[in-house]
């Protein structure tokens, strides 16, 4: 990852963090200024 990711709960993601959520739930993550992320699905 590169850069900052907000998650819709206010949660800041940065470089190395690691987040997963259960299948089947929602979430809405953004960023103004863009950034680069890995996703596996």
């Amino acid at each position: 990852m590169e850069g900052e990711l907000i998650d819709s709960d206010g949660s800041i993601l940065k470089k190395g963090d690691f987040v997963s959520f259960k299948p089947g739930s929602e979430h809405s993550s953004y960023k103004k200024t863009g950034c680069m992320i890995l996703t596996f699905m």
